[in-house]
């Protein structure tokens, strides 16, 4: 990989964080579990299931926290 991609893929990471940072985990996890993209070292950790169980959960919870009225602020 070169840094060209690297720096590509660590402007995408951030962006996509600044929307759903659960989802972004979880999607870098999906995508490097299933092949898609070759993960630097650095984000391999990502494909681990406890990472993508935890990421998972905590994206679900973030979607109705935020869809949900008065589900943030309990």
């Amino acid at each position: 990989m070169t840094e060209a991609h690297l720096f590509v893929i660590g402007i995408l990471l951030a962006w996509l964080a600044g929307i759903r940072v659960y989802l972004t985990v979880f999607g870098v996890g999906i995508a490097g579990l299933l092949g898609w993209v070759d993960l630097p070292p650095a984000l391999q950790a990502t494909e681990s299931w406890w990472v993508l169980g935890t990421s998972a959960a905590l994206a679900v919870a973030e979607f109705f926290a935020d869809k949900i009225p008065g589900v943030d602020s309990a």
